[in-house]
């Protein structure tokens, strides 16, 4: 896998996107820390989804799945980041033992 020419192409894919939103339209991306299906995954951390966000423009915006973090990250630290450079989106309310598991928020003790 050439993950360099991987990106360019997400990238460049987003850009024509990103350029065909109505006016009143956002963008939002989400990262995730692997694909189980697959052997990597293009948007794999935040730092790679603050990227993209800042490369697309005012519209582009990342989104935090609380379920796509190894154990013990610290979230909050990605979310004031997000905030002080202006592009938080949102969350999405997952829950996580192991690592990209997807649970319901709340489905495990």
């Amino acid at each position: 896998v050439n993950f360099a020419k991987a990106f360019e192409r997400y990238l460049d894919a987003m850009k024509e996107i990103y350029a065909g939103l109505p006016g009143d339209w956002k963008l939002f991306t989400e990262h995730k820390m692997y694909e189980p299906a697959f052997y990597s995954t293009v948007v794999q951390d935040w730092g790679t989804n603050y990227i993209i966000a800042k490369e697309l423009g005012d519209k582009a915006f990342c989104l935090v799945d609380l379920g796509h973090h190894a154990p013990h990250v610290n979230i909050e630290m990605i979310v004031s980041r997000l905030i002080q450079f202006k592009k938080l989106g949102g969350f999405h309310f997952n829950d996580s033992k192991y690592g990209d598991d997807d649970l319901d928020a709340g489905s495990i003790d």
